[in-house]
């Protein structure tokens, strides 16, 4: 029979092994978390985008996320345009002397190695990809085609 001493060695050697899974899995579930939330953050950016475009017909969608955050839409904090893990982007296209914006780009460039490019238009579509921004485009607009 086993003593005392060998059931409490057992089950301390059975609480480091769950300790050391729950370690090696912390990281991957805090990027994953930190992923979706700027998925998120780029929802956030493109309903803010429609109620500036809404609100002033006359120009179109903002060009800058100060812009946006003038209007009252987006925090000031979030108009320096970093957030911890990813820069943000976000332009139009074309001229406003020709008339009103009628498209916007954004874009989340990551700030480290495992984390996706994250990219969205007017359209309201959220695509990503691992490696380059260019990818991340492409797959956004092949998400915007229709299919034939």
């Amino acid at each position: 029979m086993r003593s005392m001493r060998q059931r409490l060695a057992d089950v301390v050697v059975i609480g480091l092994i769950i300790l050391a899974l729950l370690g090696a899995a912390a990281p991957d579930y805090y990027r994953y978390r930190d992923i979706r939330a700027s998925r998120d953050l780029l929802r956030q950016l493109n309903d803010a985008e429609q109620e500036y475009q809404a609100a002033n017909p006359h120009l179109g969608y903002a060009c800058t996320l100060d812009d946006l955050a003038d209007a009252g839409l987006l925090s000031p904090k979030l108009s320096e345009g970093v957030t911890e893990s990813y820069i943000v982007y976000l332009n139009c296209r074309g001229r406003r002397r020709l008339g009103p914006h009628t498209s916007y780009w954004l874009h989340l460039t990551p700030k480290y190695a495992d984390r996706p490019y994250l990219c969205s238009d007017e359209s309201g579509v959220v695509a990503s990809d691992r490696w380059n921004l260019k990818a991340c485009f492409d797959a956004l607009q092949a998400q915007r085609s229709p299919a034939p």
